[in-house]
C-alpha cells in the first residue's frame, strides 16, 4: 500500500495471528492525555503506538490531500545513513525497528515497523504531530496486519489560529496585553500586528476573540530538554568491504567538462565478498546546484535507469529525492528475484548530468539504507566524482 519495501517486509515477515494495536495522543510532555478540544496553530501533539502481544507488527501514520498543508508529521532524530529515525521506536519494538518517512503525489507520512525478533509487549513507537495553520486536519492511522487499504483509526484535529502572540512558548499576560492594545480595532487590516489578535478573522477585536484566546490560557507548550546524561547514539562506521563510487563511462572519478555538456555517470558497487547486496536506497546529490543538474525525470528516453543485477524490476523506483529535489534517489531489491542471490559488483545505476555554469561541482552519493542477504542494515563507503566545468 504505501510503498514497495513495505510489501516485501510483510510477506518476509508475516504472522498468522495479528497483534492487539492501541494509540493514544498526549501533550508534548507525552503523558498529559489529549482531551481533542481545539488546537492552537504551533501546538505540537505526541502519537504513541502500543503494541501487544509481542509479535512483529508494521504500520503508518499519513496526512494525504490538502490537509497535508493544514498539519505536518514528525519523526524525531532522523539518521541519513540508515533513513531511520531512532529516537521514534522505543527498546519494546525490538533492536531491529524501523521508522521511514514517505511522501508521495497523495500522502505525507511514516511508516512504522517492529523487530522480527526480541521485541516486548509495549510502547513501541512515537511521533509528533504539529499544528500547521487553522483548519481541519485529519491523521490516518493503518495497520498494516489488518488492511492496506483501510484505516484503522482516523484522527481528526480543529486548528485555532496561535494565541501565543509573542511566540515564547506560554500563553499569559504578555499576550493578553497585545488583545487589550487592540480593543475593539475595527480595522485590523489596516493596523500593524492587529491581524494577529483577530482570531475569529472578522477584522474587529471584540468578545469573540477574547472567547478563543481563554480557551488556550495559560497554554504551556514548552518541551521537556532531553536527558543530558543520555549520550547520542554514534553515526554507524562505514563498512571497508562495500563502497559506492560514482564514476564516468571510463571509470573515471575527476573529469572536466564544457558548459552546456551533458553526460552519462553510473553508480558503481565494489565490495570484498560478491552478491552479499540485497537491495539499496541511494541519492546523489550535487554540491552547487546552480552548477548543474540531473535529469530526473522519468521519460521515454530513459534519461535514469537502475542497471543492477540481478533484481526485481517490479521494485525499481527513481525520481527527485525525498530530502533534496536537485538531487535524485534509485532504489530496487533483488530478494523477490533470487533470495539466494544478491546484487554483482558493477554498474548499480546511471543517470545524465548536465554542465551549466563555470566552476567546480562534486556529485555525492549517499546510501539512505541498504541491506545485505540477511535483511541487516549495511554502511558502504561513498566516493564521491569532481568535475572541472569550463566554457569552451
Amino acid at each position: 500500500m504505501k510503498n514497495k519495501l513495505a510489501l516485501l517486509l510483510l510477506v518476509l515477515c508475516w504472522q498468522s495471528t495479528f497483534a492487539a494495536v492501541s494509540v493514544r495522543v498526549c501533550g508534548p510532555d507525552e503523558q498529559t492525555p489529549f482531551d481533542f478540544r481545539k488546537i492552537m496553530v504551533g501546538q505540537k501533539l505526541s502519537l504513541i503506538v502500543s503494541v501487544d502481544p509481542n509479535e512483529y507488527w508494521s504500520g503508518g501514520f499519513f496526512i494525504e490531500g490538502n490537509e497535508r498543508t493544514v498539519g505536518r508529521l514528525e519523526a524525531r532524530d532522523s539518521d541519513p545513513n540508515t533513513r531511520d529515525f531512532e529516537l521514534s521506536h522505543y527498546p519494546a519494538a525490538g533492536d531491529y525497528a524501523d521508522v521511514w518517512d514517505w511522501k508521495d503525489s497523495l500522502r505525507w507520512g511514516f511508516d512504522l515497523y517492529s523487530s522480527d525478533s526480541n521485541c516486548v509487549s509495549g510502547d513501541w513507537f512515537i511521533l509528533d504531530y504539529i499544528a500547521e495553520k487553522p483548519g481541519q486536519c485529519r491523521v490516518e492511522f493503518y495497520d498494516y496486519n489488518t488492511s492496506w487499504t483501510e484505516p484503522k483509526i482516523i484522527f481528526s484535529f480543529e486548528h485555532a489560529p496561535s494565541c501565543d502572540f509573542n511566540q515564547d512558548g506560554v500563553v499569559n499576560f504578555s499576550d493578553f496585553s497585545q488583545i487589550a492594545k487592540y480593543w475593539l480595532v475595527d480595522d485590523c487590516n489596516d493596523v500593524n500586528d492587529c491581524v494577529a489578535v483577530d482570531l475569529d478573522f472578522d477584522l474587529i477585536v471584540d468578545h469573540n476573540d477574547l472567547a478563543i484566546f481563554s480557551e488556550f490560557w495559560l497554554w504551556d507548550g514548552s518541551i521537556p530538554e532531553p536527558d543530558p546524561n543520555i549520550p547520542p547514539l554514534p553515526a554507524p562506521t562505514p563498512d571497508p568491504n562495500i563502497s559506492y563510487s560514482i564514476v564516468d563511462a571510463n571509470g573515471l572519478d575527476e573529469i572536466t567538462l564544457g558548459i552546456n555538456e551533458s553526460i552519462t555517470f553510473y553508480v558503481d558497487l565494489t565490495t570484498i565478498d560478491q552478491n552479499d547486496l540485497r537491495s539499496f536506497d541511494i541519492e546523489v546529490h550535487i554540491s552547487d546546484p546552480n552548477l548543474g543538474s540531473i535529469n530526473n525525470i522519468r521519460d521515454p528516453n530513459a534519461t535514469a535507469a537502475i542497471l543492477a543485477t540481478p533484481r526485481c524490476s517490479m521494485f525499481d523506483n527513481w525520481g527527485p529525492a525525498i530530502s533534496d529535489e536537485t538531487a535524485i534517489t534509485f532504489s530496487t531489491y533483488s530478494i523477490a528475484l533470487d533470495p539466494n542471490t544478491g546484487m554483482n559488483d558493477g554498474h548499480l545505476v546511471s543517470f545524465v548530468y548536465t554542465a551549466n555554469g563555470t566552476g567546480d561541482v562534486v556529485l555525492n552519493v549517499v546510501s539512505v539504507l541498504s541491506r545485505n542477504m540477511d535483511s541487516n542494515a549495511i554502511y558502504p563507503v561513498t566516493k564521491s566524482i569532481l568535475i572541472h566545468q569550463s566554457d569552451p
